[in-house]
This record gives C-alpha cells, sequence and structure tokens, in this order.
C-alpha cells in the first residue's frame, strides 16, 4: 500500500506552498478538477488545522495508516483480483473528509485530516468503517471508472451516479465488515434508534424525491436542496441528521438488490444502464 502523507509538509511552518503543490502535482491537478476547492485551498492553505494540535493529527494519522493496514488484507480476502489502493493523507477545506480518486487510472483514497480530525474527536465514530467505504469507492471506480466524480457528463450522473456509487461502496462495507445500519451508512455518527428513524423518513420520501430528480434531470438543472437531501448533512442538530443523506440509503438499498440477484461481485463493474429495472423498481413501489 503506497502512503503519501502531504499532511506532515503542512504541519511544517516553512512549508513552500507552490513546491508543495508541484511535487504532488497529479494528485492536486485531479483533485481540484474532480472536487474543485483550489481557490479555497490556496486562501485558506495557511490556516488549515491551526486549531488542531500538530501532535494529535499525527497520532490520527498513524491511527488512519494503522487501521488502513489491518483492513487491506480483509479486504482483499474477498477480492477475486487484489487491487492495489494507494492512500494520500492532506489537509484540504474539510468539504469532503475523504473519497476514491482515480490518478492516471490508479486508484487511490484521499484523506481531508482538516475534516478527520474532527470525525475521528467523536466518541461513536467507526474508523474501520468509514476507510473501508472509501477503500470500496475506490475499487469501485476502478473496476466501473463510469462512476468515477471526475466522468459525470450531466445532471443524471451527478444525481443518480453518485447514489449509485454511495450505495455501492455501503453495501460492499456492509458485506466486509457487517455491522448495523448505523455502522455502515453513518459510520457510529448515529445511535442504533435515529438510524432507524433516518431509514423511515428516508423511505418515506422516497417518491416525492424520485419525482423530482426525474424533473431535474429533464430540465437538467440541479437544486441544491434535493443535493443536500440526498448527500449531505446542513448541520449537526438531530433534525439536519435525520433529513439529510437520504441517497446513501436509497444507494445501498438498490445494490442490495442487485447482489440478491446477481451476486455481490456484479457491483464492482455494472453499467449505470443495467441499474435502471432496480432503480425505478425500488422509487415506485409502495411500502
Amino acid at each position: 500500500m503506497e502512503i503519501v502523507n502531504i499532511v506532515e509538509k503542512q504541519l511544517r511552518t516553512e512549508m513552500d506552498l507552490e513546491m508543495m503543490l508541484a511535487e504532488h502535482r497529479d494528485f492536486f491537478t485531479e483533485y481540484f478538477q474532480t472536487f474543485g476547492e483550489r481557490e479555497e485551498f490556496i486562501k485558506y492553505t495557511g490556516l488549515m488545522l491551526e486549531n488542531s494540535n500538530s501532535d494529535d493529527v499525527r497520532i490520527k494519522i498513524d491511527k488512519i495508516i494503522s487501521v488502513l493496514k489491518i483492513l487491506e488484507p480483509r479486504i482483499n480476502e474477498y477480492m477475486t483480483k487484489k487491487i492495489d489502493v494507494g492512500v494520500i493523507l492532506f489537509a484540504g477545506v474539510g468539504s469532503w473528509d475523504g473519497h476514491g480518486i482515480l490518478i492516471n487510472g490508479k486508484p487511490y483514497i484521499f484523506f481531508d485530516l482538516t475534516a478527520m480530525v474532527e470525525m475521528m474527536n467523536n466518541p461513536g465514530f467507526r474508523l474501520d468503517f468509514h476507510l473501508t467505504h472509501e477503500f470500496m469507492h475506490a475499487i469501485h471506480y476502478y473496476f466501473a471508472p463510469e462512476f468515477y466524480p471526475g466522468n459525470y457528463q450531466n445532471v443524471r450522473d451527478r444525481y443518480l451516479k453518485r447514489m449509485l456509487a454511495e450505495g455501492v461502496a455501503s453495501y460492499l462495507t456492509s458485506w466486509v465488515l457487517r455491522g448495523e445500519v448505523e455502522d455502515y451508512l453513518w459510520f457510529g455518527l448515529l445511535n442504533h434508534t435515529a438510524a432507524r428513524q433516518w431509514m423511515r423518513i428516508a423511505r418515506n420520501e422516497r417518491q416525492v424525491v424520485w419525482a423530482t430528480l426525474r424533473r431535474l434531470v429533464d430540465d437538467q438543472q440541479e437544486d441544491i436542496t434535493l443535493t443536500d437531501k440526498l448527500f449531505s448533512i446542513k448541520g449537526f442538530g438531530m433534525n439536519d441528521l435525520l433529513t439529510g443523506r437520504f441517497g446513501y440509503y436509497y444507494g445501498y438499498d438498490i445494490a442490495r438488490s442487485v447482489a440478491e440477484d446477481l451476486g455481490v461481485e456484479k457491483l464492482f463493474n455494472m453499467k449505470l444502464i443495467m441499474y435502471k429495472e432496480y432503480t425505478e423498481s425500488y422509487f415506485t413501489e409502495i411500502d
């Protein structure tokens, strides 16, 4: 497992930003192009981790690396073909805690310590489930690059492909680590009772979400309200937590149906067109 620790350079007071960007040009070019944040990164780079203790950050980096080294052989036991996934640790603006990324066709996982430090300070946080989820993103994108965010072409991709990609990563995480819904869909950030309540709310809104999503795809428009509802949370109050990230649950349920019908291995390379029947059936069924 190749591990690229950019954070260590960022923690040094004498860090040369342009030199760092040049040294890791392939990563930053792909990261800025696919996930954005270039202007914010350049502007706020000196402020990242300023409220964090350097020793604590290094302890968390060591923890991430040690858990990944335990998880890697465990994940490979479930793979018919071993995939070498690299790891990149850096301090960004905190919009993405981590994700899979393809750099010159090779799968990597990046972790933004600006976000990870805060998450790891939460006593309920399940680091193993979070790391496995991002690991599965990288493997999925390697085998099915049409789902990689850098390859999105339109509104449909930015909603449906993202939802299915999150679902695949979530289902594969549950496949490897088992656990409960609060583990593989929330990484322990919701307790069991709250996670079940969140699932009920999400299911009750399926048909409204689907109608809105279809309209936006037809009109080639995006709606930040729907994007937030499917993929993010507005804050850390319980109401915010219970009314966001529905796309992870929807995608998980669809991926589970595919795995039950066609086998788990099909999730790694299944094309979007093959999800059409499963997706439409899921969103139009009546409980």
